[in-house]
């Protein structure tokens, strides 16, 4: 399994759901058959993350069709719930479904850009500083 470095999240409950995803996989990695997966097209899902983010369509090695963000993500707190209890991270965990469906940190703040047209305004949201 390899883990990258995630970028920087504006909301601490976000940090903590994306921790346990990881330790959840971590631990979940060990009890799934390992599938093959072919160079190209891991890197064309890594383009397609970068790219889109949520929004993305990858490609599943387990049953080989296309597959989006959010459901697989959905999917994944489901399968992973047994082991978030195990390690006690089932709020954190659940706080993924958070993520996907009230959207990043991004999203969140290109949204932000495009009600108000401004950077500031943007950093402003980040910051929980309210308009005046």
């Amino acid at each position: 399994m390899e883990v990258r470095a995630l970028d920087a999240q504006t909301n601490p409950a976000n940090t903590g759901a994306l921790a346990a995803l990881i330790q959840c996989l971590v631990a979940h990695s060990a009890e799934e058959a390992f599938v093959p997966e072919d160079p190209l097209l891991t890197n064309e899902n890594k383009w397609r993350a970068t790219r889109y983010g949520l929004d993305a369509t990858f490609h599943d090695f387990a049953t080989g069709r296309a597959a989006g963000a959010r459901e697989e993500a959905r999917d994944l707190v489901r399968r992973l719930r047994p082991i978030s209890g195990e390690l006690g991270c089932e709020e954190e965990l659940e706080g993924v479904l958070g993520i996907v469906d009230g959207g990043s940190g991004a999203e969140r703040q290109r949204a932000v850009f495009a009600k108000r047209g401004s950077l500031k305004a943007v950093a402003e949201h980040t910051l929980g500083v309210v308009p005046g």
